[in-house]
């Protein structure tokens, strides 16, 4: 089965970099379930026991990563942690960091794997829908005033469906508005909640109402 994939338009770029960029069209996202009946029908193995490896596993990555320790997963890759923050100088000017946390799970396959992954074969298609619009800064703040016309948020979301953008553009152009002090965050990093950045307050920032089925 051949692998679809679509030519995008890069945004903002400069026009000595490619305008261009590939990206591959998922048919469908497949579950540890279908996996483990996979598993089930080319070994002695039950769906049951698969799914309890497969959990019994997650954990296990889970406690390593959390041990500072990188992962070797034979025949498949590595796995190890990244991690951001704000860097800042203390009073002796030594740098130290502000709120360290977790910010990816990073994954490098085995150069075995990518020698099989070489056979692939690929069609280009077009992912109807999928394309985000160009839109000009003064149609991006009319979108959001649509948007904040009968409700006082909205997430990033309700944001790429008024739009038209794919949701991964969707956040950038948010990130933009919020960098610019149009926009102002009221959510979290992973569940963006945004408002008018002159009329939220320090308690909606800690504790955002979640969209009710009115504001969907």
């Amino acid at each position: 089965m051949a692998i679809n994939y679509d030519i995008y338009k890069n945004s903002g770029c400069l026009r000595s970099e490619n305008k261009h960029h590939l990206r591959i069209i998922e048919n469908k996202t497949t579950t540890s379930i279908t996996l483990a009946e996979r598993i089930e029908k080319a070994c002695s193995l039950t769906t049951s026991d698969v799914k309890a490896a497969l959990s019994a596993l997650a954990s296990s990555v889970r406690e390593e990563l959390l041990a500072g320790n990188g992962i070797h997963l034979e025949g498949l890759g590595y796995l190890s942690l990244a991690m951001e923050g704000e860097i800042e100088p203390d009073r002796n000017g030594r740098l130290r960091v502000k709120h360290p946390r977790v910010s990816n799970v990073l994954f490098r396959p085995e150069k075995a794997l990518m020698r099989k992954l070489q056979d692939a074969q690929f069609t280009i298609t077009k992912h109807a829908g999928k394309h985000s619009r160009n839109l000009s800064e003064a149609e991006t703040e009319q979108i959001v005033s649509r948007l904040l016309e009968k409700r006082t948020f909205f997430t990033a979301q309700q944001f790429a469906t008024a739009s038209g953008m794919t949701q991964a553009t969707a956040y950038r152009t948010l990130r933009k508005l919020s960098d610019n002090g149009t926009l102002k965050n009221i959510g979290t990093p992973s569940r963006m909640i945004f408002t008018h950045a002159d009329s939220a307050s320090s308690d909606s920032v800690e504790n955002p109402q979640q969209p009710t089925n009115s504001q969907q």
